[in-house]
């Protein structure tokens, strides 16, 4: 008995992909946080996907365009916040791990709240 290869579908891609992208990034990047995997979430934070212009497109990208600024603002402002944290010079403290987590967290969660307005 053969096996049958099917040919290879072409992914339609949807105009809110590279937010649910970024917002994958984040949610890997609290969890390195949460693990103590710092270079790992530094990595992922500091990825260009989670630029303030990337995001800010992505955010275009998706069938909602009137999405309230205050949402674009909280994200753009919680990962700045979330990546000068992790980037920071001095070794992370129980504290600032949490900090920084609480920051990935936020964006996560307005682009979320996007997302669903989005559905």
């Amino acid at each position: 008995m053969y096996c049958q290869i099917q040919p290879r579908r072409k992914v339609e891609k949807k105009p809110c992909d590279p937010l649910e992208d970024a917002r994958a990034q984040l949610d890997l990047a609290v969890q390195a946080s949460s693990v103590q995997a710092f270079q790992d979430a530094k990595e992922l934070v500091n990825d260009s996907s989670l630029s303030e212009s990337n995001l800010n497109k992505a955010f275009d990208l998706c069938p909602n365009p009137n999405t309230p600024l205050s949402i674009r603002e909280t994200t753009t402002d919680a990962v700045q916040n979330f990546r000068r944290k992790l980037n920071q010079s001095t070794p992370l403290q129980t504290e600032d791990t949490m900090a920084a987590m609480q920051f990935g967290t936020n964006a996560r969660t307005a682009v979320d709240a996007q997302l669903l307005q989005t559905e």
